[in-house]
């Protein structure tokens, strides 16, 4: 299995890649601070964060279209998900010294994203569900004119 297949079929692979994507941020960040402290403050920590957390929201869920076993992926999804939001936050909360309720706007951000996810989740759903009836009601036709 290539790791364009892991990222495309697992969501945990893509959970990964948005972790390792924010930490290759966060060293970034923490670089440039090192140069130049008076130009990034560690808000810009919590910035890249939750921007992986979009990331990880909109690749799952654009990925999610082609899977075959949509409720496995789903399951897995939300769990590579939580996963990502327990490391990311612990590991910003690490490097930033402030905890996440200490920064009350990244916090209602990420409230907002998981709502966002999960309805995004139920439409993604919804979509397969009427793709499936279409498909049946098309072969019904197909069927009856032959």
């Amino acid at each position: 299995m290539s790791f364009y297949q892991k990222i495309k079929d697992k969501p945990f692979y893509q959970a990964a890649v948005c972790l390792g994507l924010s930490v290759l941020l966060i060293l970034l960040i923490g670089l440039i601070h090192w140069i130049s402290p008076d130009t990034i403050g560690a808000m810009e920590i919590w910035t890249s964060v939750t921007g992986m957390f979009l990331f990880y929201i909109l690749f799952n869920i654009v990925l999610g279209f082609s899977q075959r076993r949509a409720l496995n992926y789903y399951r897995d999804s939300v769990y590579g998900y939580i996963a990502l939001l327990a490391i990311s936050i612990l590991l910003a909360q690490w490097v930033t010294g402030s905890p996440l309720m200490q920064a009350k706007t990244y916090a209602w951000i990420i409230w907002v994203f998981t709502f966002v996810y999960i309805l995004f989740m139920a439409i993604q759903g919804l979509i397969r569900k009427i793709v499936d009836i279409a498909l049946k009601q098309d072969q019904k036709l197909r069927d009856e004119n032959h």
